[in-house]
């Protein structure tokens, strides 16, 4: 299911908590997606979808409220990864690196 423009935070945990079977990756940009799309595709891996960070919107307040600074891709990227963790745990299938 690719992103819908701009879909939030709490919208990727509702995607979670109904699909927990999605396997998902969120990087920081397109030329990390397609490096990343390419070494799942070389692996004949399939049913990983890959997503540069600037698909979603990350709120700045939940940036700083992990101590990250200010919002960049690396800091959002970092921000929704543990706040996936801390929400959902390791019920999903998702990496952001």
């Amino acid at each position: 299911m690719p992103p819908a423009s701009g879909q939030n935070v709490a919208e990727l945990i509702t995607k979670y908590t109904l699909h927990p079977e999605f396997r998902d990756v969120y990087v920081e940009g397109e030329s990390d997606q397609g490096l990343v799309q390419w070494f799942l595709d070389e692996n004949n891996v399939r049913d990983v979808n890959v997503y540069p960070i600037t698909s979603f919107e990350i709120p700045a307040e939940l940036v700083r409220s992990y101590g990250l600074g200010t919002s960049s891709a690396r800091s959002n990227n970092l921000a929704l990864g543990m706040e996936l963790e801390k929400r959902l745990g390791n019920r999903i299938h998702v990496r952001c690196m």
